[in-house]
Order: structure tokens, then C-alpha cells, then sequence
């Protein structure tokens, strides 16, 4: 996921949620940490990372 592609989602998409899940908030191979960095400190939320293989996976959720 690219930061533009995951950022026009949020933008046109979150709005319409009181609940916004998004994967990969953990390093590669997205770029969905760095939107998740800039939105997690303006909302209540929740992380799962788990360390799988030696690899991080994440989930974050926002609650609006």
C-alpha cells in the first residue's frame, strides 16, 4: 500500500466511520505506518502486533 493510496482511503472513506480498522501499521511492506503514526495521537486506539517469523504484523483500529 502506498502512503498516497492508504491516505486518499482514510480521506474519503474514514469520514463516514465511527470505528476505522487498518492492517500493516507495522513496517513493510506498506506504507501504512506512516499514516497510522500521524493518526493514531488524534484518536482513541487499539494496537495488535504480533512478531510472526520474524516478521511484525500489525492492526490498529480508531475509534472517532
Amino acid at each position: 500500500h502506498s502512503y498516497e493510496g492508504v491516505k486518499a482511503d482514510w480521506e474519503n472513506y474514514g469520514p463516514m466511520a465511527k470505528i476505522v480498522a487498518f492492517h500493516d501499521i507495522v513496517n513493510e511492506p506498506s506504507e501504512v505506518d506512516r499514516l497510522w503514526a500521524e493518526l493514531k495521537p488524534q484518536y482513541k486506539h487499539i494496537e495488535y502486533v504480533n512478531h510472526a517469523g520474524g516478521r511484525q504484523l500489525g492492526i490498529g483500529v480508531l475509534f472517532k
